[in-house]
């Protein structure tokens, strides 16, 4: 092959590449956005939501912080629940999903971790973990055994939460998951858009539940939050 066309079968290559990296936007309503890409290896897409919320970014933490609460905002999410918190920036929590027939439900066992990159950004890294109940007490994760569901093995993500000058909070949540059973590919790319939009367009309401109202992180003095809560009333 002639160097001019190796070059030009490089740039093809490097082109398709990038296109398949483009995030490709899917639903833009009520100031929600939701994406999707293609990841490579898996027939599920990677999605992406985003939208700001009228809110400061320690009341966005503590509802985040509140699982318990997933089930009143989090689409089709009929249980959630906090399992441990080995110190102040990691959690283990679950959350079961009631999924439309035929489909059967699944339920998330995950690790969520705290990132904090400056005052005003913070980065929840989320990971499913689906072996932790396996040698956990059983009444800690009573809630995850007695609930009937496939227990999901792949879920990683991340969720950039970031104060803007304004007071509000700029959020975008980034997953990929791979939910397991016999669910066909095209079902689960259809979830994809409407489960995340419809999860933060009832949160952009729900950040205005008053018992998170007067969330305050704890900082130090240079203002950097340094994990949890001066207060917790939820």
């Amino acid at each position: 092959m002639k160097l001019n066309s190796r070059i030009a079968f490089m740039l093809l290559v490097i082109s398709k590449i990038a296109v398949a990296d483009e995030w490709h936007l899917e639903k833009d309503k009520n100031g929600v956005r939701a994406y999707t890409r293609d990841m490579p290896g898996s027939a599920v897409r990677q999605f992406k939501v985003e939208t700001n919320l009228p809110v400061p970014m320690d009341v966005v933490l503590a509802v985040f912080e509140d699982f318990k609460g997933y089930r009143e905002w989090k689409f089709q999410v009929d249980i959630s629940g906090e399992l441990s918190q080995p110190n102040e920036t990691t959690w283990f929590h679950y959350q079961g999903q009631d999924l439309p027939f035929p489909a059967s439900n699944r339920m998330f066992v995950l690790k969520s971790q705290l990132q904090v990159k400056d005052k005003n950004t913070i980065i929840i890294e989320t990971h499913a973990v689906p072996e932790y109940c396996n040698n956990a007490q059983l009444n800690t994760c009573a809630a995850v055994i007695d609930f009937d569901a496939l227990v999901v093995k792949v879920a990683d993500g991340d969720t950039l939460v970031q104060q803007t000058a304004n007071g509000s909070t700029h959020v975008v949540w980034t997953q990929h998951v791979e939910p397991g059973g016999s669910i066909p590919a095209w079902m689960i790319n259809k979830m994809l858009v409407d489960s995340p939009w419809e999860t933060f367009n009832s949160l952009r309401q729900y950040v205005k539940t008053p018992r998170y109202a007067n969330a305050k992180l704890r900082r130090d003095k240079q203002g950097t939050p340094v994990g949890g809560f001066e207060q917790v009333k939820w």
